[in-house]
Formats: C-alpha cells, structure tokens, sequence
C-alpha cells in the first residue's frame, strides 16, 4: 500500500513544481476516461490518502466538502449521496473553505469520495495559489511520512 496519491487536472500550469519535488500527479484530461483510470488506480494502489490540487487566483484553501452539484442545475450521480465531507488535517496550513463550489473541481473530489466509500481513504482537496506552491509541497512531503 502506499501512502499518498495526488490528483489534478490539465490545466495546472505547476504540474512540473510537483514533479521536481517527486510528488507524481496523475492527471485529470478528459475528465470521464480519466476519472475511470484514477478509481483503478486507487483500487490498486490502496492509499491511505488521496489529495487532489488546483490553482486557484484568491487565497489557497482545502476545501471541506463535495457535494452532489455541478454548475446552476445539475448533479454529479442523480442517485448519489447529498454531500462527502473531505479530509482536513489537525493542523492546516491554508484556510478550510466552508462554501462549497459546483465546478469541474467538485466534480473530482464527489467521484474521489464516491469511488473510495468508506474504505477509510483520507481525502483532501486543496485550491492553491501559485505563491503557495512551496508551503503546500512541503504539507505534501509531510503527508508521506504521516502513519496512515
């Protein structure tokens, strides 16, 4: 089993930050066909822990809670639980969101939660911005050698 296993999408410009610290991403293209790959891996794997990140313009925050929305109207499983709550360590280093976004991010972390049930996973999600790069690479190391 290892420990970690960290997710994102394309569209993270940082991708490589991560790489340069041996933090592997497994990365989030086309969303469905990826998400796919992503639970085999996670099945595979058997993490005690899963973050996924994303850059964010305001202030870096772990997000506390997937829900079952995305965008104005919709759902992420139309038969799916209402919400999942996320993993927030004892002691985080950028602020805990407590509003909830319906976007592609969302999206992710619902599956995430969905695909790992109650399998005892610890899963977190952390919008970053870029000037924190460093501080949340560190929380990631750090991650590693947490006991599950």
């Amino acid at each position: 089993m290892e420990k970690l296993l960290v997710y994102s999408f394309r569209t993270n410009k940082h991708i490589v930050a991560f790489k340069e610290a041996e933090i592997d991403v497994f990365v989030l293209g086309k969303l469905k066909e990826d998400m796919a790959k992503l639970v085999e891996l996670i099945e595979k794997r058997q993490p005690a822990r899963v973050i996924g990140v994303a850059e964010i313009k305001t202030k870096s925050r772990f997000e506390s809670v997937a829900i079952n929305s995305f965008g104005p109207k919709g759902k992420v499983n139309r038969r799916g639980k209402k919400s999942y709550a996320l993993y927030i360590p004892k002691s985080p280093i950028f602020h805990v969101s407590k509003i909830p976004t319906r976007s592609f991010c969302n999206w992710a972390m619902y599956k995430v939660s969905e695909a790992i049930g109650s399998r005892g996973v610890r899963h977190s999600f952390v919008h970053f911005n870029r000037g924190d790069i460093p501080a949340l690479i560190k929380d990631i190391m750090s991650a590693c050698k947490e006991n599950p």
